[in-house]
């Protein structure tokens, strides 16, 4: 069995690699690290244009339709020059959504998240390190009550996939009403994160939010 990868693969690892190596030459990294945002919008749009924000969107969707395997081909070269942007939590949303939205719901966001027009990320841990989807205390009693530690990309964010009590998942507009956001203090300049506090926010259940893909 041949577990090696394939030219398109290859292709696409290295394209990525000379992306970060011409447009997050170590000067840049610095100065994003130092800065308060913790991620470049001007990279971030260039790796969209080249389909990385659509990376494992479906392609009637106007994603690329990739795995994860190219996805975690794509991380490797992300995370080997430190480039600051947000594609973990967005693409973690954008499979969310994949996987468990509705045909409207994936009608309403996907064309958007797959071109980088809109931002997606994802609230799933807790406080006390309650990580785990058997562990989410958050509800949903008429709109979200609860806290969510260490969202990636924050209040930059224009979707939320947010994981609730039963390991289900909801999605919350960014500029929903009820989101209280608090920088949280972490050791990795490059990937900042913060403290949502949900107080009646208003959300959408996922049509399949079971939360069994994250188990």
């Amino acid at each position: 069995m041949d577990f090696s990868l394939s030219e398109e693969q290859e292709l696409l690892q290295e394209t990525v690699r000379q992306f970060a190596a011409n447009e997050c030459p170590p000067p840049k990294v610095r100065e994003v690290f130092d800065g308060d945002s913790g991620s470049d919008p001007t990279l971030w749009k260039g790796l969209s244009e080249m389909g990385i924000a659509g990376l494992m969107i479906p392609e009637r969707f106007g994603g690329a339709g990739l795995e994860l395997l190219e996805a975690a081909l794509v991380a490797e070269e992300l995370g080997r020059a430190a480039v600051p942007v947000p594609f973990l939590g967005h693409t973690l949303a954008s499979l969310a959504l994949v996987e468990g939205g509705s045909a409207a719901q994936q009608e309403r966001w996907l064309p958007s998240l797959a071109s980088g027009a809109l931002l997606g990320t994802i609230a799933l841990g807790e406080p006390a390190g309650l990580t785990a989807p058997e562990q989410w205390q958050t509800r949903d009693d008429g709109g979200l009550q609860g806290t969510k530690r260490l969202v990636p990309s924050g209040p930059d964010a224009g979707l939320l996939v947010v994981g609730l009590e039963g390991g289900r998942l909801a999605v919350v507009e960014g500029d929903a009403t009820g989101l209280s956001w608090a920088p949280a203090e972490i050791l990795d300049r490059g990937r900042r994160a913060w403290t949502l506090e949900l107080s009646a926010a208003p959300a959408e259940p996922l049509a399949d939010g079971s939360g069994t893909r994250l188990r």
